[in-house]
């Protein structure tokens, strides 16, 4: 570490003293209270400003990587809306829709099966219908 910023801030420490020091002795001691907590402020300064710049750098990862995650999820999101597109046109998908509703209403007085059971079992049997009744 740099030793020059903490000589510094012992000697002004020491030389401003409030009691002046009446043999070498203590003035010694001063200079080496005054350089310890010189060294001190110098760490906590060091260390505060490499908190604030991790801090800073990890905002900045973080904005970065939100913004790149919603441009991907827009990417993506258009071309889920694209194909859902093609694919509600498709003759089966009407035939599995349309098997699903109709089985969702049959099922409600059924307990267990329920209109989730029900629909399951519409679109299985709209698809099978879509499948065996194809012209060739």
């Amino acid at each position: 570490m740099n030793e020059k910023p903490v000589e510094e801030a012992a000697s002004v420490a020491g030389s401003t003293s409030s009691a002046s020091p009446d043999s070498p002795r203590q003035a010694a001691l001063t200079y080496a209270s005054a350089k310890e907590s010189a060294q001190r402020a110098v760490d906590a300064v060091v260390a505060g400003g490499k908190v604030a710049g991790e801090k800073l750098a990890d905002a900045t990862r973080a904005a970065t990587r939100t913004a790149r995650a919603k441009k991907r999820a827009s990417i993506v999101g258009g071309w889920i809306i694209v194909t859902m597109k093609e694919i509600v046109k498709h003759p089966m998908v009407k035939d599995a829709v349309a098997g699903a509703a109709i089985g969702a209403l049959v099922a409600v007085p059924i307990p267990i099966i329920g209109p989730a059971g029900g629909a399951a079992a519409g679109a299985i049997v709209g698809v099978f219908k879509n499948i065996t009744s194809r012209k060739r």
